[in-house]
């Protein structure tokens, strides 16, 4: 995945902490998010509050993110046809 124009990768430096994405008016998400390059973010890589993430790493986290929602993706399709399939089967039963 090529870098956003004027964006960077950044996640928490530590799992347990809570970063105020102000953008967004939430939480920066515990696995890392693209961010606007400026002052605020700055700041925060600064006072070793968040993290970037650059090169190998970004690459790397890019991976596990794909891949873990690839693996949701997978699942969630299986439960849906486990369902369909025990709806089914509920309905010839009746028959």
């Amino acid at each position: 995945m090529s870098q956003p124009e004027g964006k960077i990768f950044v996640k928490p430096a530590k799992e347990k902490v809570l970063v105020r994405n102000p953008e967004r008016s939430r939480h920066l998400k515990v696995e890392g998010e693209w961010v606007v390059k400026n002052v605020y973010w700055f700041r925060r890589i600064k006072d070793g509050d968040v993290v970037e993430l650059k090169g190998a790493d970004l690459k790397n986290k890019m991976k596990e993110i794909s891949d873990t929602k690839a693996k949701a993706k997978k699942e969630a399709v299986a439960k849906a046809k486990e369902s369909a399939n025990k709806t089914t089967n509920s309905v010839k039963n009746q028959e």
